[in-house]
């Protein structure tokens, strides 16, 4: 007879298959609810969801400008097209191999930091990662009053944007010194 104890093997699991934590970590004095790994049940994001996510974040304004900008140059639609389509998919690998470990063990990207840099560590990418976030919406905001020049229909706000009032300019300062520097108007930045 056998003295020895055979352990349980766990199933082969396929490369890249889902993983699930299932240790309870709440006793940690580093565990927080918000930073904590979400169960299989939890991810409703599918391949279709990342993919309008990657979608939606190339189709902004500073991409149809930048479109714009390379067919006033000499580019057919076409190519202007490919260069911004190769362009966002250049951008796409990094954020793939970035995000994999997020959706394969449904960590954040804090607590996976954790591992390069450690706790305390971890708070630099995640604030550098804020402050690209930051800069983003900035160049968002800046672009957006560009859409509705001064003197077209806004089709948000309705009539013809130079007859708003605040939109004219005049030899105060306010609106009207921002709207020289820059070539918009408040009623524009609304739209």
């Amino acid at each position: 007879m056998s003295d020895h104890i055979t352990a349980a093997v766990p199933p082969a699991k396929a490369p890249g298959d889902i993983e699930e934590f299932r240790d309870d970590v709440s006793g940690s004095p580093f565990y927080s609810r918000d930073m904590a790994p979400t169960t299989r049940a939890e991810r409703k994001w599918a391949m279709k969801d990342i993919a309008a996510l990657w979608i939606s974040m190339s189709a902004c304004i500073p991409t149809y400008m930048l479109a714009s900008s390379l067919i006033s140059e000499g580019m057919n639609w076409w190519q202007a097209v490919l260069t911004i389509f190769l362009g966002n998919t250049i951008v796409l690998i990094p954020m793939v191999l970035n995000a994999h470990a997020g959706t394969k063990y449904g960590i954040p990207f804090p607590v996976y930091c954790r591992a390069s840099f450690g706790i305390l560590g971890a708070n630099v990418p995640a604030m550098l990662r804020a402050l690209v976030a930051c800069g983003w919406f900035g160049i968002q905001t800046r672009s957006s009053p560009f859409t509705c020049p001064v003197g077209e229909t806004c089709p948000r706000l309705g009539p013809s944007a130079s007859t708003w009032p605040s939109s004219r300019a005049s030899s105060s300062s306010g609106p009207s010194t921002w709207r020289s520097s820059t070539g918009a108007s408040s009623r524009s930045a609304s739209c």
